[in-house]
């Protein structure tokens, strides 16, 4: 049975996404697919832009807010500050305008000048993409801003599904899956046609099977997870159907999710960040998961 791994919010965190590599090697993972924000926070997001070149579908990559913000930044002339400063506004779209989340951004927009391929496939991706039964969505559907639309309660799930009515009509997927909220989660939606109702899955019964006409999945977060677990978060997803890239995806009949969390050395994270400056908060939060 074809495994994916599921991976979101690395925010250049190296370590974390090296252990959840390794770690998903050894759980026979086939390939991986990404929701967003390979970059920011983090001490190494030319390396992590990197790696994730290497083992991420390229069909089944997409960006999140904070990729957004650093690809606006990074395509512009002028030092690194004055394209931060002039562009605040703009910035303000996609990420919070704080001087925190700006110095980090500086960092960030530096890394990416180091990168020996210029990153040719980053960039080049949707915010959002269907594939037959599945729809990849940094955060969700039901406002413009698809890559800052936070997907984490019973009732935004519910509006995920009217959202996905409207865009697809009767042709819609089995399964939405998201990042960007940092925290694992998985919603079942039942009678999609009706009156849906949600039920919320306990991530400790792993694995889960999906056999509800919908569901909402979030994998969690590689590199800065916010629930209270500091290791690096993500999921697997398992289906009885070969995939065929030339075919749209078929999740089956006996599809599972399975969640993970990794430990990693986060110390040594911590001691890159402190080596580029950045927030002592941003590392603080690596320690909590907060």
């Amino acid at each position: 049975m074809p495994k994916i791994g599921l991976i979101s919010d690395v925010h250049g965190n190296y370590q974390a996404l090296e252990a959840v590599v390794d770690h998903a090697e050894a759980q026979d993972v086939d390939t991986f697919w990404f929701l967003g924000d390979a970059v920011n926070y983090g001490p190494e997001s030319h390396r992590c832009l990197n790696l994730l070149e290497e083992i991420v579908d390229p069909d089944h990559w997409i960006l999140g807010n904070h990729d957004q913000a650093a690809l606006l930044v990074h395509g512009l002339a002028g030092t690194i500050p004055e394209r931060i400063r002039t562009h605040r506004d703009a910035l303000g779209f996609f990420i919070a305008d704080d001087e925190a989340m700006l110095q980090s951004l500086a960092v960030t927009v530096e890394q990416m000048q180091l990168l020996a391929t210029n990153a040719p496939i980053f960039g080049d991706q949707p915010e959002y993409l269907r594939d037959g039964d599945c729809v990849l969505v940094h955060g969700g559907f039901r406002s413009d801003r698809l890559t800052r639309t936070y997907t984490r309660y019973p009732d935004d799930a519910l509006l995920e599904l009217q959202a996905l009515k409207s865009r697809f009509g009767r042709d819609l997927p089995r399964l939405m899956i998201a990042g960007h909220t940092h925290i694992p989660l998985c919603y079942a939606l039942t009678d999609v046609s009706g009156d849906p109702q949600v039920e919320k899955f306990d991530l400790a019964r792993n694995p889960i099977s999906l056999e509800a006409p919908f569901h909402v999945i979030n994998p969690g977060s590689v590199g800065q997870p916010r629930n209270g677990n500091p290791n690096a978060a993500y999921a697997t997803l398992e289906t009885e159907s070969t995939r065929n890239p030339a075919r749209p995806f078929v999740l089956g009949n006996r599809a599972t999710l399975h969640f993970h969390d990794v430990p990693y050395a986060i110390e040594k994270t911590q001691a890159r960040m402190a080596r580029f400056q950045l927030p002592p908060k941003y590392a603080h939060r690596l320690e909590t998961g907060r």
